[in-house]
């Protein structure tokens, strides 16, 4: 019997992020590619640490510490940061420098050049980085990609609309709150926006990373007090291929929130988030052929889906991978590039773009 990949990891951050992580790498999975151990967790305080142990039901033998205690850990062989975003890169280059491989919430960083200096100490230490976009991990989007983009089953993709919207009840939060905080990287299209920009980018290029199909990038942004509470963006490809992608704190988006339109027919995604898509649906042009249309199950006994990501990592270091094929660092590096784009053009600004 083969025996599957294992990893040891830190957790960086007690936040609902790494509470789903957590969560998910404890399900016991007859499926699973690769087995997973939580040993130690990265809190503000000792009190918050304690407190995710107790409520993920974590071993009470689990490590907490601060932050610089789990980078040096010695069971720890991967930092999975759940931090807010502003606080990526100065986790990962500690991460980075102690040795360990690293997994890092998206977005990555807040800016382009910030993950470019995570990527560069990253392959200096010849450790393992991704940036964790769950997405494209996701069963439902590895099935279209082949339907879509290699059997070409509907023809000719000619165009993506992508929605990415959620009321937060932006005006009703305390000024003090990290959604309408610039200094933390609050906005519509760094917060939720980089998914229907992910979703475009898996689902209407073949093409990854350096070796992408090259696009011209138009943005615009309502901004209110330095937080974008509405972005709109559209690529234009060079084969001519649209994408048209769009994300607001205002409102809720629709449970079909994206659509790719092709030569014989549409195929809708729909989810009650627009993170997790969980069904799709294809209409052909052809009537005569019947609606496909498929499920994929979420939440309860499936978790959220963040261990396929974990798997994928797993298989990677255990080979000896830097870098994941699915999501590689120069793609990670072109979104955040086009989102830093899209900013540049609706005139939004961060702190860490002055550095």
């Amino acid at each position: 019997m083969t025996t599957k990949p294992h990893l040891n990891w830190g957790i960086i951050g007690s936040g609902q992020i790494s509470s789903w992580f957590v969560s998910d790498l404890q399900l016991d999975r007859q499926e699973a590619k690769a087995t997973h151990k939580v040993v130690a967790i990265g809190a503000s305080s000792h009190t918050k640490g304690s407190k995710f142990i107790e409520a993920q039901k974590l071993p009470k033998t689990t490590f907490v510490g601060s932050y610089d205690d789990v980078y040096n850990h010695p069971d720890v062989d991967i930092i999975y940061i759940g931090l807010p975003h502003v606080f990526h890169k100065e986790s990962a280059l500690k991460a980075i420098a102690a040795g360990k491989h690293v997994l890092v919430e998206k977005p990555a960083t807040v800016n382009a050049k910030d993950f470019k200096v995570i990527v560069d100490a990253a392959r200096a230490k010849g450790v393992f980085l991704m940036e964790a976009m769950w997405l494209r991990f996701r069963p439902l989007i590895l099935e279209l990609k082949e339907l879509l983009l290699k059997r070409k089953q509907l023809g000719v993709i000619h165009r993506i609309i992508a929605d990415f919207s959620w009321d937060m009840n932006i005006d009703q939060l305390p000024d003090d709150s990290r959604l309408k905080s610039n200094k933390l990287g609050a906005g519509a299209l760094l917060d939720i926006g980089i998914y229907p920009l992910t979703f475009s980018r898996v689902l209407l290029d073949d093409k990854i990373g350096k070796d992408h199909t090259p696009f011209k990038v138009t943005g615009v942004q309502t901004i209110h007090n330095d937080v974008d509470y509405m972005t709109t963006v559209v690529l234009l490809y060079e084969d001519q291929k649209q994408a048209v992608i769009t994300s607001s704190i205002y409102t809720d988006s629709q449970f079909e929130y994206l659509r790719v339109e092709c030569e014989k027919g549409t195929v809708f995604i729909g989810g009650d988030m627009a993170s997790l898509p969980t069904q799709y649906r294809i209409e052909f042009k052809d009537k005569s052929k019947p609606e496909v249309k498929k499920s994929f199950p979420a939440h309860g006994q499936y978790g959220w889906g963040l261990y396929y990501e974990a798997d994928a990592v797993a298989i990677d270091i255990a080979a000896g991978r830097t870098e994941n094929v699915l999501c590689p660092l120069d793609e990670s590096i072109l979104v955040l590039e086009t989102m830093d784009e899209v900013r540049k053009q609706g005139g939004l600004v961060y702190p860490q773009d002055k550095e």
